[in-house]
């Protein structure tokens, strides 16, 4: 494509309701409810979130070959293997039931994948089960996953040097991201200060190993295998 893009949303000139979600978020133009249908389309193409609803007489969008979908979920016996299995807690009975007292907890309440009786979702009310409704934790966390899987945290110059000093290309702008050195595989401190050349050759080394490691450390993400964040590497030749 000769115009760069991250995500691809098509609005359709008609005032027919609907919408679609895959590779890119399709949804009718005119309808009034269009906003909140673009938000949940969204959901499919870039967060790659399964339907939370369940429509008498719609297919069940579950297959025994396909994995489950980040917010879908079979009824397993052990809660880890639940895709959102970090999320759960034993407070809250498995299968979840659907009577108001776990309206803001995070289980497994039955219905999902469009037409499936037999498969559960993370809560009651979610923006991939009704247009309007905000992201439940499941899907929000997914969403920021996905989000650091495609964003460049370290800006394209890494690690380089500005007359005597060795500087990392972080974000100008204001973040919750931890930025850390990591000298010859020992932590080097806070990234967002400058290092000194002077002070790196004085360790006596034909070669100094370093890296920048920036990272989002946020309770939105409970998955133990998350990586929120980007890593730069670099060698400074002294001899």
């Amino acid at each position: 494509s000769l115009t760069p893009y991250d995500a691809v949303v098509v609005l359709v000139n008609t005032p027919k309701f609907g919408g679609f979600g895959l590779w890119a978020a399709s949804v009718s133009a005119y309808d009034e409810d269009m906003p909140e249908g673009v938000v949940h389309e969204f959901g499919h193409a870039f967060g790659l979130l399964g339907d939370e609803y369940v429509i008498e007489g719609n297919p069940c969008q579950h297959f025994e070959h396909v994995p489950d979908f980040p917010n879908i979920s079979a009824l397993h016996e052990d809660p880890s293997d639940v895709p959102w299995g970090s999320w759960l807690t034993a407070e809250v009975p498995l299968p979840t039931p659907l009577n108001g007292e776990y309206n803001d907890a995070v289980g497994l309440f039955s219905g999902a994948g469009g037409g499936c009786d037999d498969m559960y979702r993370p809560v009651p009310q979610c923006g991939m089960r009704s247009w309007g409704s905000p992201f439940c934790p499941v899907c929000t966390e997914q969403l920021i996953k996905r989000f650091y899987q495609m964003a460049d945290v370290i800006g394209p110059r890494g690690i380089f040097l500005d007359g005597d000093r060795v500087i990392a290309d972080l974000p100008t702008t204001e973040a919750t991201l931890n930025a850390h050195w990591i000298i010859n595989g020992e932590d080097g401190g806070d990234a967002t200060e400058s290092l000194s050349l002077a002070d790196l050759e004085a360790l006596g080394l034909d070669e100094v190993s370093l890296s920048i490691e920036v990272y989002e450390d946020t309770a939105l993400v409970q998955a133990p295998e998350a990586t929120l964040g980007e890593r730069a590497d670099a060698v400074l030749r002294f001899r």
